[in-house]
């Protein structure tokens, strides 16, 4: 199965756009990332004067975290036969559903300072695995999928000295065309 993936690229008209989704699903990937490891060892690998005995004594601080722009990656779809009707929401199910499995990867940079008041920067690369799924036309007449995502908010959050919450919020549209 051929899958095209666009990016929507948000402006003014995409509240437009947005008011015609049929097939879609909004969804949030989150990873928490511990980055104790890779700044003690880079720490350890600088030549600075201040020098310490053992990785576990090292002390740092981060200041600021800043992304990349996060890319999408769909690694495997499937269509598979469900029911038919009316959700309790009031969705109506089609009876067939595109199960799609992918990754968003982004990069983040830290800049924290050591012990010495050394500033440093470390670049961590991040890789957040989804599954998801979206109810589509019952009739396919093609082999061909058309997807189109929107990355709506990315959101990095400090959790403790060591470890940083990455949240994405993502929008994926089947477009049922030919």
């Amino acid at each position: 199965m051929k899958i095209n993936l666009q990016k929507i690229v948000p402006n003014f008209t995409c509240s437009e756009d947005i008011d015609t989704l049929k097939y879609f699903k909004q969804f949030n990937v989150y990873e928490t990332i511990n980055c104790n490891k890779e700044i003690c060892k880079n720490i350890n690998y600088k030549n600075h004067s201040c020098e310490t005995a053992c990785p576990s004594e090292l002390f740092y601080r981060m200041h600021k975290i800043e992304y990349t722009c996060p890319k999408l990656n769909v690694i495997s779809t499937k269509i598979v036969n469900t029911i038919e009707g009316t959700s309790l929401e009031g969705q109506n199910l089609t009876g067939k559903k595109l199960i799609i499995i992918g990754d968003v990867k982004l990069s983040l940079i830290i800049m924290y300072s050591d012990e010495c008041n050394n500033c440093n920067k470390l670049i961590r690369e991040v890789t957040i695995p989804f599954s998801t799924f979206i109810i589509i036309p019952k009739c396919l007449c093609t082999n061909e999928i058309n997807l189109k995502y929107l990355i709506e908010d990315v959101s990095i959050a400090r959790l403790c000295s060591d470890k940083i919450l990455v949240s994405i919020t993502l929008l994926m549209q089947y477009i049922d065309e030919y």
